[in-house]
């Protein structure tokens, strides 16, 4: 906008700040205009956090705002040569008291960053240059039809860079920003921001976290090394840099600050609160502790006694228990094996199946009054069901086996909530997302209750409960359960067999549907190599970590290296689980997939068929595998010109997505799209503009797609429209 200079207010004898507006733009009414809105915001703010207003002076030759002359270093600089833990906190305290009083007002900054906050004596701190700033209530917010993104880089320069095709966008009129256009600091520019819509105070809020993070980590959110392009797309969708080393309650408050959705994000009141209570915390603690003691000291030896009889009586009776009904399944697995005898066979081979329908039909008879140990049998059968792909069996077996524990035993019996996570594994591989996701809930909040959430339990409720929230397209819902269960089981020396390659596996699969794919990458590899020292190198386990590096490495180009992972992965399940199980499915399904991105479409088919065969044997014709592997038969119908298979395939898909997954999840919106194009194609008009309006309205409202797909889809519309006109 211009240039500031120290002056001097030679009436009241005081030093001021002059601002002063460029000579070039002086004439030019909208920037004078926005040069007066700073003055009238500024004028409406009286606090002693934010550079206080003095006058506004209209000259012949230079318009000026006469500012407080604020002396100090900006935090910025303060932050490179070092701030002490104390005062790190009074800083961010005092931020955001700031944003209360300037929100309180009517008022959004909407250039909140390091730069723009200095670090006066005794360290006080005053927010500057609100020269961004409007009152939400300005109905300029929303006028306008600019798609130019704009970033102000603290040296005077306003570049302009064209967001989208076409011909170069004219600097957009500076009086007023238009939905669309992106004003601000990409480095601490909040999400929505950043994708061209209209600014809130939740947007200060979310560049408040971005500098806290950096305040309390000592690095940028967004790193500086990297094109301005990526900066632009890692804020447009929250990709920061991991909050390391924080406390819990304090990076709790950050990771709120910088959620993705606005309405997730405290206010500022509500975060200065949290920053107060983060910042008494250990005072508190202290008392709390010296107080405990106290009692403790006096009720240790009149209770010691006492507990150690209770708790050795409980063990006694939990061990007699235990013993009797290891007594009983032992008794009838014996009996159950000598069914499988050559005596009482006559020589024929009995198989593993036969042998479970066997032992389900005698625990109806040999332990009906014995519910206890009946539950651990259906249950243990249940499981082998389930691991056989069997998935109706299995849910018949384990709900059986969960109603008598939920009549035996008390909620957070270890028993219990494992029979509850298990039948929540088998509605997931069933496709009954929402039943399996209130199973998990509720196996969660039990085994909290009981035995608190920092065990692995815990962590292994946690990994596929994230399962269930990628199944439903809520990937940054996912996210964060991952995240905790990793660190659960990273702290304990038995983790790596207990899950945590787990949740390492599953953390890299979201990474990639992420686009990711550098992360997913690092991830990958290190799962691979934890199941390979932990299971062997022909191990189930490894098996799957192939499967998925495989997918990784096609959208890192590396298809050789993806086609030897997606065969080598096929080979072990082939012969580990035989070739009808659903995970065989699983890669063969990838190994179609990289033929395809190689050219050989033609190849790439009889592996889908047999994933399709697969999925409809194991799981039934309406199941989510099967419309996908439907979806991807019908891109090889495409590349294979056959557009009336294409059209078959892919509305089959689209009917079985849709009633399973919801209208609003990715996969459905995909299958929308993708048939659009195919009705076009065969010149049903009427059909075709029904499904691209759709899936334009649908796939411009959610987060879990990129830019470019938005933009190929708007294409391929206009194409038909286009097509249309040529052909009526």
């Amino acid at each position: 906008m211009g240039s500031v200079y120290v002056g001097l207010d030679e009436k009241l004898g005081r030093r001021v700040a002059l601002k002063v507006i460029r000579t070039d733009r002086r004439l030019d009414p909208v920037r004078k205009a926005r040069f007066l809105r700073e003055a009238k915001v500024l004028a409406s703010l009286d606090h002693p956090g934010i550079c206080q207003f003095h006058d506004y002076i209209e000259g012949e030759e230079q318009d000026c705002l006469v500012l407080e002359l604020v002396e100090g270093k900006n935090l910025h600089e303060a932050m490179a040569e070092g701030i002490g833990e104390t005062a790190k906190m009074a800083i961010a305290e005092q931020l955001i008291d700031v944003l209360a009083a300037v929100h309180s007002q009517g008022v959004i900054h909407r250039d909140l960053k390091p730069e723009n906050i200095m670090l006066c004596a005794e360290g006080a701190i005053k927010v500057l240059d609100f020269g961004l700033a409007r009152p939400v209530e300005d109905p300029d917010a929303l006028t306008g039809q600019f798609s130019a993104v704009r970033e102000v880089d603290g040296s005077g320069a306003e570049p302009v860079r064209e967001a989208g095709a076409g011909a170069p966008v004219d600097e957009p009129n500076p009086a007023a920003t238009a939905h669309g256009t992106v004003m601000g600091t990409i480095g601490y520019m909040s999400p929505e921001v950043a994708r061209g819509e209209p600014a809130s105070a939740a947007s200060d809020l979310y560049s408040a976290g971005l500098v806290l993070q950096e305040l309390f980590t000592g690095r940028p959110p967004i790193p500086d090394g990297i094109s301005p392009a990526e900066r632009h797309r890692r804020a447009m969708w929250a990709e920061l840099e991991p909050l390391d080393d924080l406390d819990d309650d304090l990076g709790g408050l950050i990771r709120r600050l910088e959620s993705l959705v606005p309405e997730n994000r405290p206010t500022a009141i509500d975060a200065a609160q949290m920053l107060r209570t983060i910042r008494e915390r250990p005072k508190i603690r202290r008392r709390r502790i010296l107080v405990a003691a106290v009692w403790i000291v006096l009720l240790l030896f009149g209770l010691g006694m006492t507990g150690q009889f209770l708790r050795a009586e409980r063990a006694m009776r939990r061990a007699e228990s235990e013993a009797a009904t290891a007594h009983e399944v032992s008794s009838f697995l014996v009996g159950l094996f000598e069914h499988a005898s050559p005596n009482t066979t006559q020589g024929t081979e009995i198989t593993v199946r036969e042998l479970l329908n066997r032992g389900a039909a005698a625990m109806d008879e040999e332990l009906r009054g014995q519910p206890v140990v009946r539950a651990r049998m259906l249950h243990t059968l249940g499981t082998v069901q389930y691991e056989l792909g069997r998935f109706g069996e299995a849910d018949r077996l384990i709900e059986e086996a969960l109603d008598i524990r939920r009549r035996e035993l008390t909620p957070g019996d270890q028993e219990l909530v494992e029979a509850t996570r298990t039948l929540g594994l088998v509605r997931r591989a069933q496709g009954r997302y929402q039943e399996a996701a209130e199973l998990f809930d509720a196996a969660i909040e039990a085994a909290a209750n009981e035995r608190g959430d920092h065990t692995i339990e815990m962590a292994n409720l946690l990994i596929p409960r994230s399962g269930i929230d990628q199944d439903r397209g809520r990937w940054l819902e996912a996210e964060p359960k991952l995240a905790r269960a990793i660190e659960i089981l990273e702290h304990h020396p038995e983790g790596v067999v207990n899950g945590l390659t787990d949740a390492v596996f599953d953390l890299a699969m979201l990474n990639r549907k992420l686009q990711r794919f550098d992360e997913a990458q690092r991830l990958m590899t290190r799962c691979l190599a934890l199941d390979e020292e932990a299971h062997g190198a022909d191990s189930l386990q490894v098996a799957g970590d192939l499967g998925e590096l495989s997918s990784i490495m096609i959208h890192l180009g590396r298809l050789e290296d993806a086609e030897a992972s997606a065969k080598r992965s096929l080979e072990l399940r082939e012969r580990i689980l035989g070739p009808d199980h659903p995970h065989v499915g699983h890669s063969a399904t990838i190994v179609a997939f990289v033929l395809r991105r190689t050219g050989r479409s033609v190849d790439a088919q009889p592996y889908l068929l047999r994933a399709l065969e697969i999925y409809r044997a194991a799981y039934g014709a309406d199941h989510p595998y099967v419309g996908d592997a439907l979806y991807s038969l019908g891109l090889l119908s495409l590349d294979l010109g056959d557009l009336e298979a294409a059209g078959d395939r892919l509305a089959a898909s689209l009917a079985i997505t849709e009633a399973s997954r919801g209208p609003e999840h990715l996969a459905t919106l995909e299958a929308v799209a993708e048939l659009a194009a195919v009705r076009c194609r065969q010149g049903r008009f009427d059909e075709a503009e029904a499904y691209f309006q759709r899936a334009v309205a649908a796939l411009g409202s959610t987060t879990a797609v990129d830019s470019a797909t938005i933009q190929d889809v708007r294409q391929a519309h206009a194409e038909c429209l286009h097509l249309q006109g040529l052909e009526r």
